[in-house]
């Protein structure tokens, strides 16, 4: 390399540096929003890499650290399908650390919209790996899905609170993947809840099936069950209770 494109390629360095060092939070927020707008294209190609228009679309729910990335990892290795993933969007972001996770909300979200904006419009298969821990959300998509005559799973991955926390943990030391308590709790709450109310308002969408998986047991219920579905929902539903007190 010609030394006079080496010493741009200094300053530049010091440039970001300098930045690294003296970013305000809202500086981080504005950076990681304008590398969205002007990145456009390249996180669509890392997205959205295989244009299978089968028109499937497969959603992951469940607590943090319940092993939803672990079998949406297994899913594709099968299916070899675009995984539309907050945490791996994150890790796009120049300035992101894992611990200041909150300062790429917003841009996070603007990123899953277009992807999924475009994953629609070109009909392509694909797994939004996500807590489903808000119903108003998850409902908008499965609706949109839904109208564009796609077929839909959603599986709810299960363990025990406890070992889904120590799995945070291990994450944060590894990582630097934080779950605030608060946030753990309100994520696992959120999952369950909108699986119950999917449970109701869906039960019988011919395009919409949605598992059970419990990796404490080994153990598998569909959406075909309900009754069983029901009763271990409300079982998991005081585990978290419990966990709560503990």
């Amino acid at each position: 390399m010609p030394n006079d494109e080496l010493l741009k390629i200094l300053f530049d360095t010091k440039i970001e540096l300098e930045k690294t060092l003296n970013l305000t939070p809202n500086e981080i927020q504005k950076e990681a929003l304008e590398y969205f707008k002007t990145n456009k294209k390249r996180i669509f190609e890392t997205f959205i890499s295989n244009r299978d228009d089968k028109k499937k679309l497969y959603l992951s729910a469940g607590a943090s650290g319940a092993g939803k990335s672990e079998f949406v990892k297994s899913l594709n290795r099968r299916y070899n399908l675009n995984i539309i993933d907050t945490d791996e969007i994150r890790k796009l972001f120049p300035y992101y650390s894992g611990t200041n996770a909150n300062l790429f909300q917003k841009a996070s979200i603007k990123t899953v919209e277009y992807l999924l904006d475009n994953s629609f419009k070109h009909n392509y298969s694909f797994i939004l790996d996500t807590n489903l821990a808000n119903f108003s959300v998850a409902d908008k998509n499965i609706k949109r899905a839904l109208k564009r005559d796609y077929k839909i799973e959603i599986y709810f991955i299960y363990r025990n609170y406890n070992d889904c926390k120590k799995l945070t943990q291990i994450r944060e030391e590894n990582e630097a993947r934080v779950v605030p308590q608060t946030v753990f709790i309100q994520k696992a709450k959120g999952s369950l809840d909108t699986i119950k109310q999917i449970s109701k308002e869906y039960i019988d969408e011919a395009n919409l099936s949605f598992t059970i998986i419990d990796l404490d047991r080994d153990d598998m219920i569909s959406s075909s069950e309900i009754e069983r579905v029901q009763s271990r929902l409300e079982f998991y539903e005081k585990e978290l209770e419990l966990y709560m007190i503990s």
